[in-house]
């Protein structure tokens, strides 16, 4: 089951604090059996004090999890700076250096 985040009211609440809060009351009504993994995040819900009958909504990193698409970009660039000074460009082609 699926909570209804279209319902802003009566579904799921934002705020001033930017904390998610849902309704276990309301689902969407829809038939989503499943969902891909890019679209998925790891959360836990906790009871809203401040929204009586309400669950606050937090994400958090999965165990074991490391997230490789973060990964800096100088990591690339210098491998593939050190992988193009072992190359030599020559007229028959691509020949590799060591």
């Amino acid at each position: 089951m699926w909570y209804d985040v279209y319902d802003k009211e009566r579904g799921v609440k934002i705020d001033e604090y930017d904390f998610v809060s849902g309704n276990p009351q309301r689902f969407m009504k829809t038939n989503e059996p499943f969902v891909l993994a890019n679209q998925a995040s790891k959360v836990f819900y906790a009871r809203d004090h401040s929204n009586k009958g309400w669950n606050v909504v937090r994400k958090c990193m999965p165990h074991d999890y490391f997230d490789d698409m973060q990964k800096n970009d100088s990591d690339f660039e210098d491998l593939h700076d050190s992988i193009e000074r072992k190359r030599k460009i020559t007229h028959t082609g691509l020949e590799l250096h060591s």
